[in-house]
């Protein structure tokens, strides 16, 4: 890289930092300066340049660019815009590199299962983990959006705390919360992960898995005991998780945490897969084991309502 180069970028550097600086770290006004119209204009060409970047066809310009990668990205892009599949040559010249490079960069992205070659034409194409990625996306912000107002009409016809969960890599984590008006509630964090062998959502997206599945998942699990009531035997849990599976619905008995009792039932999209679970969540003196079956079905019947939403057909 020539010298020139580096010190306009390290110039580049120090001015958006000043600017940034500025903006979230104001020194003392001298001038009694206000929130004026100068002010607000510069607060907002700085977010601009944040959110929206210049373009430039001299890629080798760009600050903080890893170039390998960036150009990975680019092969993406310009395969997923493409109407027809496209050789190593013609992706060279549209990322303006020689035929090796464009070669070991699609090679790369081949053994990652992001693009495909056709045996015959030896052109690439999208890769299936363009499509498995772009899914679970897609999956996941449509369920949370779909989910919300049947949440809401869970606490108002429970009057507690309601809880949306799915797995990722084995691992049960909340991806959503709608809690209840009452002054004392039960609080899970949005993004906290759960332990699947005591809590009612976990164990109702364990109960669902493939055999071979939940078997991956305990190898690297430790049962913490939590509470005296906690299952830690994997025997036990399995025998338990068969359960929860015939009954469909999972209620955790204060074996997470004294004093709180859950239930959650499973969540199934339009490919019938289990993709989430429901909950609901009280204090154990509000969420009794006499209420326990009207709290299942209440919530059974607002499940049904959002798979019916998300295209599950019974």
């Amino acid at each position: 890289m020539e010298e020139g180069g580096v010190d306009n970028r390290e110039k580049l550097l120090y001015n958006i930092t000043t600017m940034l600086a500025n903006v979230f770290f104001p020194l003392p006004s001298c001038g009694g300066r206000g929130e004026g119209d100068g002010a607000k204009g510069s607060r907002l060409s700085v977010l601009i340049v944040i959110a929206k970047p210049k373009q430039s066809n001299d890629r080798k310009g760009e600050v903080t660019v890893i170039n390998s990668l960036d150009r990975a990205l680019r092969i993406l892009e310009i395969l997923g815009n493409s109407d027809n599949n496209i050789g190593v040559s013609e992706l060279g010249r549209k990322l303006d590199v020689d035929k090796s490079t464009a070669y070991r960069l699609l090679a790369t992205l081949s053994a990652r299962g992001y693009v495909e070659q056709e045996p015959e034409t030896k052109k690439y194409t999208l890769g299936l983990k363009i499509v498995e990625l772009s899914s679970k996306v897609l999956d996941k912000l449509e369920l949370r959006n779909v989910a919300k107002p049947f949440m809401k009409k869970l606490v108002q016809q429970t009057d507690e705390t309601v809880h949306l969960a799915t797995l990722d890599l084995g691992n049960v984590v909340c991806i959503d919360q709608e809690e209840t008006p009452s002054m004392i509630n039960v609080n899970m964090a949005v993004g906290r992960e759960a332990p699947g062998h005591c809590t009612s959502i976990g164990k109702v997206l364990w109960a669902y898995l493939k055999e071979e599945e939940l078997d991956y998942i305990l190898k690297k699990k430790v049962l913490t005991r939590c509470t005296a009531r906690t299952i830690t035997s994997i025997p036990e849990l399995k025998l338990h998780l068969s359960k929860v599976k015939e009954q469909g619905y999972a209620l955790d008995d204060e074996e997470f945490t004294i004093g709180v009792r859950c239930i959650a039932v499973p969540v199934w999209n339009y490919k019938n897969k289990v993709i989430a679970s429901l909950g609901v969540s009280g204090l154990a003196v509000n969420v009794s084991l006499d209420k326990v079956a009207e709290l299942v079905k209440i919530t059974m019947e607002v499940r049904d309502r959002l798979c019916l939403k998300l295209g599950h057909k019974k």
